[in-house]
């Protein structure tokens, strides 16, 4: 394939006299595209950043002007054009996913564009449906519009494809489309009449991109055409402006550059442009090989800057060489036609069907490795031999291996919860008139086992101890009443007290009683002896404290705080001399004073890693209120603290739930960083907008090094009884615990189910229900949640000691659980029947061998899977499906051919395994009305009771133990409502439901 754009027929076509004029310009933007893409790796350092922004405000639109130039040819709007375009994208994307897959830590998905692959997607697009626009008498105008109006489109839409992103610089190739090369050669003629005009455009063009950059007016999101994502109507206005403002400057740019570039062959930049779609295919792979090699923070700015120069030139005259472009061009040109007929006769309407054949070979093979894990094809064959009967099954959540676990429970751990605030109502129902005190005990009740659990326990002190002689907090929030936070100081004890054991104080509430109150707090916090950072008496104690290390089993933790502000005070405030001591402000990067705040930040960093901690952890207050997305504000800071070495930063302030995430880390020589945007208050009285849903997030450090290696949550709600001080209850002990349950309304639990799935949908990206709650959902560095084994039975005593069943698995080394899709439990997210039996022996090692929808001939064919656990003992529970579907193609239609199905089975398996033990489980019961099977319910009942008896005369003869559960769960179906236990006609639910299978499968072995 030729990256050497064709010229045009006659009409405004460049020729080739004047090809070299636009190849000069191309190859020098070229170098900046390379260029731009090394420095936006390290852009956290201010004055990489800069550089970022004023090559970020013009080298896209320009290259795309250009490109929009070299498309008016109809080989270019050729079908067989696009076609080349399409199959290079494919192929930059797949490979820019699978680095991404690797080395990030992404998701496979073709919903998204990796790295720089948009660019062929957005020339792909523009050239296909350009020959049908190119007509119209408005398009350059409309194209305008179109760049302003998508910027209003969601956040979480512009993403997918980066669609928003391709149309904004749509008007870029229309206007290179329509320019002519007679009209731009005027253009150059007249300022070359006016002599040192054009080199003045340049200057005045670069002076006014260069202010535009430095001025903080233009935020990152801007420069790379992203939607406006503001939260009030006059930020929307202002980032409309923006989108304007930064569409006029980079036209102008455009002009000058236009105007400035030699019409004469300027080697070697002159071949870099001819071959600028190889250098363009080729270099991003290198930018991001040399963040690897060289993090951000691991060299000063100088030695960043010669690193990213050289590599900018090498990569680019390297890549840009006729010697390199002109083979990768023919091996480029081989690929494509594979796909692509060659030209001839019908050849376009041929090569536009290839093209999308192509595209959609691409989809189903993205789609592949969107819902799959590697290796891809056992999970999609698995998957299509389970093409289940009764549906679709649930997603299954990952269980955690028994290294993952032991690496979690021999690390440090680090507890974190959000916003610790007293509103007007929780002050006064702490009040106790009799002893004239407020007691805040009650409020951590039940979270403090987690909390004391955790190696350390951090907290947000969201409000002052300004003392009770000025009052204690005005406002509830929402009552129209202004609000100023103060607490008792009892409070401070009861937050120590319930095991949290260092605070930030920078919260946008520090200064609500002015600087005297933000003093007596930092006085009662010493006296009580709680730890903390965030605000300070003077500039001095700043210096000493602001950079506290706490250590914990042997790990030095660097723990720095921030906020965006303080209420009622403006940015200049804490940016005075005078006043830059009281805390640590953090701005909007459309603020003036973000350039400061940014370089105090990394000022910041450089004294932690001159303390040599073992961990760096960051907390900062800020984001929208009530938001369950991060806005721009936290994501900037966010990307800054990562790319300046932060190991986990914990954000709070939004009151509601917000993701956690896992980053590629910038310390050399560790693979990921934690992100959490907003755990939610830790409890709050102002329950609307979602702000009693919330959760303990816990971080589990390598105590060898201080490297994060896991993540948990534990989603709480907070409740309080009429009139009573709001309490934060963790979701999983309302499940397990039934006086805990007793004491709420069936509207309360209607709403616990809510917060259960809204945490968890929010913080882990993964839906889990009442039914799934765990003492603690994870969330590991791979992007995935995961989950330990249900918890154990309660059962004591007796009832252990007469139960067969409870022996063989006492003296079991391992157990499998063979079976259908009850035990695989295909449609709880994987939660099988013997979970909390198995639970009871921590010591075995429990394997799962079942498939959804499987019977017992099914699971004979896949026998191999089964002997290759070489259990000591195998519980095997199959024959309902059997008995439901009566397919005589897959079920054993007698009891005696179910009989023979499982003598084989077993054979099978004692050829493998000669001393392993076996429990044959009775066919499942079902509730009355069973949509899939045929039969009326008594007539399953017979056959039940007949394979069932047949199952138990064969383990009998053979000396196996057979279990009949389906008394006991037929008793509870008849007395209570069976939805509590099950999912629709058979399923056990993740909670009570398989509790409840357990315990009759262990009673009935008694």
């Amino acid at each position: 394939m030729s990256t050497r754009e064709p010229g045009t027929e006659s009409g405004g076509a460049p020729t080739r006299a004047r090809a070299a004029y636009w190849d000069n310009l191309k190859g020098f933007l070229i170098l900046l595209v390379v260029f731009g893409h090394f420095v936006y790796e390290y852009k956290a350092y201010e004055v990489f950043d800069w550089v970022f922004r004023f090559i970020y405000m013009f080298h896209m639109p320009a290259f795309i002007f250009v490109s929009g130039y070299f498309s008016k040819s109809e080989n270019s709007l050729s079908a067989r054009g696009a076609g080349r375009l399409f199959v290079l994208f494919c192929l930059l994307n797949f490979s820019m996913m699978i680095y991404a897959y690797y080395f990030d830590g992404r998701d496979l998905s073709i919903l998204f564009l990796y790295y720089s692959s948009w660019y062929l997607l957005a020339l792909f697009v523009y050239r296909l449906t350009w020959r049908f626009v190119r007509d119209l008498a408005l398009i350059f105008p409309i194209s305008l519009l179109l760049s302003i109006c998508v910027g209003f489109v969601p956040r979480d839409l512009d993403i997918v494809w980066e669609w928003e992103k391709i149309v904004a610089l749509y008007p870029f190739f229309v206007a290179g489309a329509l320019i002519s090369e007679p009209s731009v050669m005027r253009f150059r003629r007249a300022l070359r009449d006016r002599k040192g005009a054009a080199p003045m455009l340049f200057v005045v063009s670069c002076a006014l991109v260069a202010g535009l950059a430095h001025s903080g007016l233009v935020a990152a999101d801007d420069l790379l055409w992203r939607s406006y994502g503001a939260a009030s109507h006059a930020e929307v206005l202002q980032a409309l402006g923006v989108r304007v403002l930064v569409l006029a400057v980079a036209a102008f740019m455009i002009a000058a550059l236009v105007a400035v570039t030699p019409e004469a062959p300027l080697r070697p930049v002159n071949t870099w442009g001819r071959n600028s779609l190889v250098v363009y295919v080729g270099h991003r792979i290198f930018t991001l090989l040399l963040v690897l090699a060289v993090p951000a923070l691991a060299a000063d700015a100088v030695t960043g800057w010669l690193w990213i120069a050289l590599a900018t030139l090498a990569v680019t005259a390297v890549l840009g060489s006729d010697t390199v472009a002109r083979p990768v061009n023919r091996r480029l040109d081989g690929a494509v036609a594979v796909v692509l007929p060659p030209t001839g006769a019908g050849s376009g309407g041929r090569a536009l069907r290839a093209v999308f054949v192509a595209g959609g070979l691409g989809i189903a093979l993205g789609l592949v490795a969107t819902h799959s894990d590697l290796p891809w094809g056992a999970r999609v064959a698995d998957r299509m031999s389970q093409a289940g009967r009764e549906g679709g099954a649930a997603d299954v959540d990952r269980v955690l291996s028994e290294t993952q676990a032991r690496a979690i429970d021999e690390a440090v751990s680090v507890s974190f919860v959000g916003d610790l605030i007293l509103l007007r109502d929780q002050v006064l129902a702490a009040y106790d008139a009799e002893t004239d005190s407020h007691d805040f005990d009650p409020v951590f009740r039940h979270a403090k086992p987690y909390l004391t659990r955790a190696d350390l326990s951090l907290g947000v002190f969201e409000g002052p101890m300004a003392g009770a002689a000025v009052g204690y907090s005005t406002s509830s929030y929402d009552d129209h009443i202004p609000i100023y936070l103060n607490f008792p100081d009892s409070f401070a004890r009861s937050v120590k007290d319930a095991g949290i054991d260092f605070v930030t104080t920078a919260t946008n509430h520090v200064m609500d009683f002015g600087v005297e109150g933000a003093l007596r707090t930092l006085d009662v916090l010493d006296r009580i002896g709680l730890g903390y950072t965030g605000s300070y008496r003077d500039a001095r104690e700043k210096e000493d404290r602001e950079i506290a290390v706490v250590t914990v089993n042997g790990l030095r933790i660097a723990v720095l705080s921030y906020t965006y502000g303080s209420n009622y005070y403006e940015d200049a405030f804490f940016f005075e001399p005078e006043n830059r001591h009281i805390t640590s402000a953090i701005v909007s990067p459309d603020s003036p004073y973000f350039a400061a705040a940014r370089q105090a930040v990394l000022d910041d960093f450089a004294k932690a890693r001159a303390l040599n901690p073992d961990t760096i952890v960051v907390l900062p207050h800020m984001g929208t209120q009530f938001e369950h997305v991060p806005d721009r504000f936290q994501r900037t800071w966010m990307d800054l603290f990562i790319k300046a070495g932060a190991d986990i930063v914990f954000g709070d302030h939004p009151h509601a739930v917000q993701p956690l995430e896992w980053r590629p880390s910038h310390r050399p020589g560790r693979d990921a960083a934690l992100v959490l945007y907003c755990p939610g208050n830790f409890v709050n009285a102002y329950t609307e907008d979602d702000g009693d849903a919330m959760a303990i997030v816990e971080t589990y450090l390598d105590p060898g090094t201080g490297a994060p290696v896991a993540a948990g949550i534990v989603p709480m709600w907070a409740h309080a009884p009429a009139g009573g001080l709001f309490s934060a209850v963790p979701i999983h002990d309302i499940a397990r615990n039934a006086e805990l349950r007793a004491g709420l309304s069936d509207h309360d639990m209607a709403r616990v189910r809510e917060v259960q799935t809204l945490v968890t949908n929010t913080m882990l990206g993964r839906s889990l229900s009442f039914d799934q709650s765990q003492r603690m959902h994870y969330l590991l560095p791979d992007g995935h949640a995961y989950r330990r084994l249900s918890d154990p039975l309660d059962i004591v005593g007796e009832e252990r000691r007469s139960s067969t069943l409870y022996a063989w698995m006492s003296e079991a080394r391992s157990i499998t659980f063979v079976g259908d899709s009850v035990t695989e439990g295909a449609r709880n997210g994987g939660y099988g029947w013997y979970e909390p039996l198995a639970a009871l022996f921590p010591d075995a090692r429990i394997e799962k061998r079942a498939w959804d929808s499987h019977t017992i001939g099914m699971l004979l064919a896949r026998a191999d899977e089964i002997v290759e656990t070489g259990a000591d003992l195998f519980v095997i529970a199959v024959g309902t499906n059997d008995i439901r579907y009566r397919d005589p193609a897959i079920c054993a239609m007698t009891a005696d051919a179910f009989i023979e199905s499982v003598e084989a089975l077993v054979e099978r398996i004692r050829a493998a395994a000669p001393r392993a033990r076996f429990v044959l489980i009775a066919p499942w019961t079902t509730d009355h009305y069973d949509p899939v099977t045929p039969l009326e319910p008594t007539e399953v009942r017979t056959l039940r009771d007949r394979y069932s008896a047949a199952l138990d005369a064969y383990a009998e003869a053979n000396g196996m133990l057979f279990i009949d559960p389906n008394p006991a769960l037929d008793r509870v179906f008849r007395t209570e409502t069976p939805a509590r236990y099950l999912i629709d006609h058979i399923h056990p639910n993740a909670g009570a439901g398989i509790r409840l299978y357990s315990t009759a499968v262990l009673q009935a072995s008694e």
